[in-house]
């Protein structure tokens, strides 16, 4: 079986990317909304059936800016959950062998 080195810094970095990732979608993700409702709208009302696409094509958009964000989130999250758990473990590891080394001095 092969060593498996796990360094929770760079988890905690790409958490941090993450993070950024997903408020960046969240702030330009979104900057399109009210353009396109109010072109919608205006649309609509001249009776365009081009107001109804516009309108559809906006909110999935939204809801599809949404799920990333919210992935990019849960993302963050669990790499934050990674780092904190393999520094926990680790620490107890070397606690665990310093108290089996003073057994041999």
């Amino acid at each position: 079986m092969g060593n498996i080195d796990v360094d929770p810094a760079a988890l905690r970095r790409a958490a941090g990317a993450a993070k950024g990732l997903g408020q960046k979608l969240s702030t330009d993700g979104r900057i399109v909304d009210n353009p396109n409702n109010q072109a919608a709208g205006a649309l609509s009302a001249q009776s365009y059936q081009l107001g109804k696409a516009l309108k559809n094509a906006a909110d999935t958009w939204y809801q599809q800016v949404s799920t990333l964000s919210e992935g990019c989130a849960k993302l963050e999250q669990g790499l934050r959950g990674c780092a904190d758990d393999h520094q926990r473990i680790d620490g107890r590891v070397a606690q665990r062998l310093n108290q089996i080394a003073k057994g041999f001095s």
